[in-house]
């Protein structure tokens, strides 16, 4: 296709993800200028939230309930700040939202609900409710049309085999393991948990499920629960805190609460780099988004950002920000482990 047979909306979308990707709006916000956009290709509405839809689909912006669309992937996501059993309720009735669109229960371009439904239905709160919608759009089942709802998406939008299904509602889904496949069970659980954590359902810090949710959703013993966990830390996607839990990442072997804020921070960041989250020469989030995202004092923040230009996973770009070098740069993991027990750096 040539340019001049390029469609407006289409050209306002290349604009819109070139103005995104070159850095221009800050992660975390809203990008105002790109409303220019439906004048300056003189689009429609429709054109216009098409755009944002593609956007949307590209992990470019996502919706964060109360804030509307900002900038940055949803691994900052639409679950960010809810305690695990918020978290665990949100996700089953998005699923249920999900599976009812899948069966045909809610028509393509009829509304899934709105928050005040949700609530009533599901007794559920008005936030939780707003999360839900923004998982069930997330996730590809639905769609939304700013001041008018979110709609069921057409089948040809859904996510392929079912994915982004929980496990422990939809047949087809994320969690059916096939009990016939010469893989063992263990590691096709290991196999869909790696799956969120690519998603970024999971978030570098976030918990594993435990035992029994893993039990239950995969419809394992609690032996082979455990040998998950096993197939995820010899992968080096979990870490173990003994007497404790799994948490997603890796860091210090000695308890990861016992270790200062600044640590936590660059070792989640190291793991979110190895795992292609952020890109060679792309910034990482920024001071603000990390305060926000770990509670912690600037302070902490740039001590973490130091510790990541140390060990060679990043360096100061000055306006840019601190960038990812590329993977021939980073350092050995054992040298990493030995530089975080050594580093006193405190702040």
């Amino acid at each position: 296709m040539t340019a001049r047979d390029e469609k407006p909306w289409e050209r306002a979308l290349e604009d819109a993800v070139a103005r995104i990707v070159g850095g221009e709006f800050a992660e975390g916000r809203y990008p105002h200028a790109l409303n220019e956009l439906k004048a300056g290709y003189g689009l429609t509405s429709d054109q216009m939230y098409w755009v944002w839809r593609q956007l949307r689909k590209r992990r470019l912006i996502h919706f964060v309930p109360r804030h509307g669309l900002v900038v940055g992937p949803p691994g900052d996501g639409p679950l960010s700040g809810l305690s695990a059993r918020k978290e665990g309720m949100v996700a089953r009735v998005a699923a249920d939202l999900a599976e009812c669109i899948r069966a045909g229960k809610i028509a393509t371009g009829e509304s899934v609900g709105t928050q005040r439904e949700l609530r009533t239905r599901f007794k559920i709160s008005a936030e939780m409710a707003g999360f839900v919608l923004a998982r069930v759009e997330y996730h590809g089942w639905a769609y939304s049309v700013p001041g008018s709802g979110v709609f069921a998406a057409p089948a040809r939008e859904w996510p392929a085999g079912g994915d982004g299904l929980l496990p422990h509602v939809a047949p087809g889904g994320a969690g059916v393991l096939d009990r016939y496949s010469p893989v063992p069970l263990y590691v096709q659980a290991a196999d869909r948990l790696a799956g969120r954590m690519a998603r970024r359902e999971l978030r570098a810090g976030d918990p594993v499920p435990g035992e029994v949710v893993l039990s239950r959703e995969y419809g394992i013993s609690p032996n082979l629960a455990r040998r998950v966990y096993r197939e995820l830390r010899e992968r080096e996607l979990v870490v173990t805190v003994p007497g404790r839990r799994s948490f997603v990442g890796w860091g210090s072997p000695g308890m990861r609460n016992a270790m200062p804020v600044h640590q936590v921070i660059a070792c989640d960041l190291a793991w979110e780099i190895r795992q292609g989250w952020v890109a060679p020469y792309q910034a990482i989030p920024s001071l603000h988004v990390l305060v926000r995202r770990y509670k912690a004092s600037k302070l902490a923040v740039r001590a973490a950002g130091r510790l990541l230009r140390e060990a060679g996973w990043a360096r100061d770009f000055g306006s840019k920000g601190i960038c990812v070098l590329p993977a021939d740069e980073w350092p050995a993991l054992e040298w990493w482990r030995e530089l975080i027990a050594a580093d006193r750096g405190g702040v």
